[in-house]
C-alpha cells in the first residue's frame, strides 16, 4: 500500500485482504490463502503500527492461525493463536465492550487445547473467559457466545462427572435460545440442549427429560438444512427413541 503504517487506510487494506483470504480459504480449503493472510499480518506488525491497530491485527492473526491448526493439526499454530489472542486482549481497556469477542476467540482456542491435549487448566480458563464474555456481549452476539459456553461446560461435565456443570450447561442452552429465532442457528442450539437433557436422563432416569429431548430434536430437525448436521440430528433422535 502507498500510505504510512499509522494511516487508517493501511489497516483497512490489511483487514480487507485478510477477509478476502479467509473467505477464499473457507470456499476452497486451500491453506495457501491463510498463509498469505498470516504473512501479511506479521509484516504489518513488524512496522510497529499504533496500539489500536496492533490489537486488532493480533486478533486477526489468532483467527487465521486457529483455522490453520484445524486444517493441518500443527500444535504450534494452536499455541501461537492462544498467544496472539492473549496479547490482543491485553491491549483492550478493562470492561471495553469489544473485548468480549477476543475473550470468546481465546476461550475457543483454549477449549480446543483441552480437547486435543487434555489441558484441564486451559478448559477452566476457557469457561471463565466465556462467562466474562457473556456478561458484556451485545444482543446479536450473545447467543453464539452462550452456545460456546454451554459446549465448554459440557466438556467440563464429561471430564469431571460433576452434575453441577451439566445443570449449568442446560441452563446456558436455555438462555441462548431466548435470544434466537427459528432457523439453523436456533436448531443447532436446540440440538445441544436436547443432548444435554439426554445426558441428564442418564443420571436421573427421569423419563420426562427423555421425552422433552425427543420433542426438541424433532423441532430442531424442522429447521436443520440438508447435510451432515441434519444426519447428526437424525442419529441423535434415533438414539433417544432407543433409550426410551
Amino acid at each position: 500500500p502507498l500510505f504510512t503504517v499509522s494511516d487508517p487506510r493501511h489497516f483497512s487494506w490489511l483487514s480487507s485482504m485478510v477477509s478476502i483470504s479467509t473467505i477464499l480459504f473457507q470456499r476452497t480449503r486451500a491453506v495457501g490463502h491463510l498463509d498469505t493472510a498470516i504473512d501479511a499480518i506479521n509484516e504489518f506488525l513488524l512496522l510497529c503500527p499504533p496500539p489500536q491497530y496492533v490489537r486488532d491485527a493480533l486478533h486477526d492473526l489468532g483467527d487465521c492461525l486457529f483455522m490453520r491448526f484445524e486444517t493441518q493439526m500443527q500444535r504450534k499454530d494452536l499455541d501461537d493463536s492462544i498467544k496472539n489472542f492473549r496479547e490482543s486482549l491485553s491491549l483492550h481497556v478493562v470492561g471495553e465492550p469489544g473485548s468480549f469477542m477476543t475473550k470468546n476467540s481465546l476461550s475457543t482456542s483454549l477449549a480446543t487445547q483441552f480437547s486435543y491435549y487434555g489441558d484441564i487448566a486451559a478448559l477452566d480458563e476457557a469457561i471463565e473467559l466465556q462467562r466474562d464474555a457473556v456478561s458484556t456481549a451485545t444482543g446479536d452476539q450473545r447467543p453464539a457466545i452462550l452456545h460456546n459456553l454451554a459446549s465448554t461446560l459440557s466438556k467440563k461435565w464429561r471430564f469431571s462427572g460433576d452434575v453441577r456443570y451439566l445443570d449449568e450447561t442446560i441452563h446456558t442452552y436455555q438462555e441462548a435460545m431466548r435470544y434466537q429465532v427459528p432457523g439453523p442457528a436456533y436448531a443447532y442450539t436446540l440440538s445441544g440442549y436436547a443432548l444435554s437433557l439426554c445426558k441428564k436422563f442418564d443420571v436421573t432416569r427421569d423419563v420426562q427429560l427423555l421425552e422433552d429431548a425427543i420433542r426438541h430434536l424433532q423441532t430442531a430437525l424442522r429447521f436443520t438444512p440438508e447435510g451432515s448436521t441434519r444426519s447428526e440430528v437424525l442419529r441423535n433422535l434415533a438414539d433417544a427413541h432407543q433409550a426410551k
